[in-house]
Formats: structure tokens, sequence, C-alpha cells
């Protein structure tokens, strides 16, 4: 598989590692934050979270 090298951070939807980067924080402080706020979208085996 090819992973995008061009992505925007500026993007409604942001992935995990981009959290991860973004917010300075570990994954599972992430996913627990996201989980709260209700802001986790499962698509497939991709998540995404609305920031």
């Amino acid at each position: 598989m090819v992973k995008a090298t061009n992505r925007s951070k500026d993007g409604v939807f942001i992935t995990k590692e981009m959290a991860i980067e973004r917010y300075n924080l570990g994954r599972d402080r992430v996913m627990d934050l996201a989980n709260e706020a209700g802001a986790v979208i499962r698509y497939g085996r991709r998540v995404l979270i609305d920031r």
C-alpha cells in the first residue's frame, strides 16, 4: 500500500497519528479523549477523529 505524503493537517477529520503529533499526547490518551467527546469515526479499519 502506498501512503499519501501530502496530507493536510488542517482537515476536519484527522487520523490517530495526526492527532498524536498535533496534541503531543500518547495514543491511548488521544483515543480516550476522542471517545469521551464522541469524536471517533470508524470507517472499516480506519479510525478518524473529528477535531
